[in-house]
């Protein structure tokens, strides 16, 4: 099986979400398992231990991969977990079965969206030690001939002529018709996403929010679609063209719930920026808090770096299947946008240290005129002190510098 490179993941121990650990001995095959923790609030570890004690352990391969993870774990977290892709393997290994852990096999070599929520349904409520997934439909029963009286050939040849054309006519309604609406759903889509972009430039939050919705509804008109011209292109092999569109489609979702995510960092923003270093009397008729805001930011950035490194992780992988020019300008955009994200991060962090969130700061100023300065750096003719609580400033205290100077003095 193929493995492909996962995105970063350096903020993911240091924010505030359950940490959910994912062995996998194929990430493109678990993509649809770490979709689904992140798009319910868990920070994915990849292939190794994380700093901090796990609350979820997903392991997911074949029997060999598994019993070998479950022989070198040194410890159990609070709920562990195996994705089993059998194969070829008519049974589950007696040790596996003993272990006392929920298994969850799959028959199959791939999890749709709907099937990986009924994996995770069965993990958190099911009541058996092991469940099958991707089972095969049951044969069909025999239909017995019934034999018919025979035509004149003339009826027989008009006959079949007619039924010729309107089976003809059938199959390219339902295999035009479907295509063409999915590639409606994906201009609308792509138009959607753009426009979103444009509206985040602006700061204009209630577009987006319209956006937001636009977008959800033809992407579940896609999904649909899908659905429905996939197996007959399966079934002629053509699994890769498949795989790209489920890979476009969940680029997507993933780029609007990144808007989403924008839109609330602009609200949170704007209550934010005019409280920055100001004094307690100017904020009185104010109800924000300033540490319950910045925190509110610090979750919704992780939320926003979490979207779009999935995103920049799934556009490389649909850059090896399709050679289109947009691909890696839409990927370029992408890592623009985490490396701004990254500076905003850094830029509350230090206006945390410096505001005085974690204790009150005071700050020296020293002041000179111009009739102070000298070549050498001349001498100060006043001070002033400068305190910082949560963020606000307190009047700052202005002296002489004699006036420290004598005090200076023993």
């Amino acid at each position: 099986m193929t493995k492909h490179n996962s995105p970063s993941r350096t903020n993911a121990e240091m924010s505030d979400l359950p940490i959910a650990r994912l062995d996998t001995q194929d990430e493109e095959q678990s993509l649809p398992i770490r979709e689904y923790l992140e798009q319910n609030g868990c920070a994915v570890i990849i292939n190794r231990k994380p700093a901090i004690r796990e609350v979820y352990h997903i392991m997911s391969g074949d029997v060999h991969f598994v019993q070998s993870n479950l022989a070198s774990l040194t410890r159990k977290s609070a709920q562990l977990f195996v994705v089993l892709f059998l194969g070829h393997r008519s049974s589950v290994p007696d040790s596996l079965l003993s272990s006392g852990i929920k298994i969850a096999v799959i028959t199959g070599q791939h999890l749709s969206a709907r099937e990986t929520r009924q994996l995770f349904a069965y993990f958190f409520t099911g009541d058996k030690n092991i469940n099958y997934f991707h089972t095969d439909a049951p044969p069909m029963m025999e239909v017995k001939k019934i034999e018919k009286p025979e035509l004149p050939e003339e009826v027989l040849n008009t006959s079949r002529s007619i039924n010729f054309l309107r089976t003809s006519m059938v199959i390219v309604g339902i295999i035009l018709v479907p295509i063409f609406w999915y590639l409606v759903s994906l201009s609308m889509i792509a138009g959607a996403e753009w426009y979103g972009f444009s509206a985040i430039k602006k700061g204009d939050t209630s577009r987006l929010q319209t956006v937001a919705r636009i977008t959800n509804f033809w992407l579940s008109q896609g999904r649909g679609i899908l659905t429905v011209i996939g197996p007959p292109i399966l079934y002629f092999g053509n699994e890769s063209f498949i795989r790209s569109q489920e890979r476009i489609l969940s680029i997507a979702g993933d780029l609007s719930l990144a808007q989403t995510k924008a839109a609330q960092l602009i609200t949170q923003s704007a209550l934010v920026t005019p409280l920055l270093f100001t004094t307690p009397d100017e904020i009185k008729t104010s109800d924000v808090s300033l540490a319950v805001t910045l925190d509110t930011l610090r979750l919704e950035l992780a939320g926003l770096t979490n979207s779009l490194e999935l995103a920049a992780a799934q556009l490389h992988i649909l850059a090896d299947d399709i050679h289109v020019p947009l691909v890696k300008t839409v990927g370029r955009e992408i890592t623009q946008a985490l490396t701004h994200i990254a500076t905003i991060n850094n830029l509350i962090t230090v206006y945390r240290a410096a505001g005085g969130f974690d204790g009150q700061k005071t700050y020296l100023i020293l002041l000179q005129n111009s009739m102070e300065l000298r070549p050498a750096g001349g001498f100060i003719g006043s001070i002033a002190t400068l305190g910082i609580e949560d963020g606000f400033m307190e009047t700052p205290v202005v002296q002489d510098v004699y006036a420290l100077d004598g005090q200076l003095k023993g």
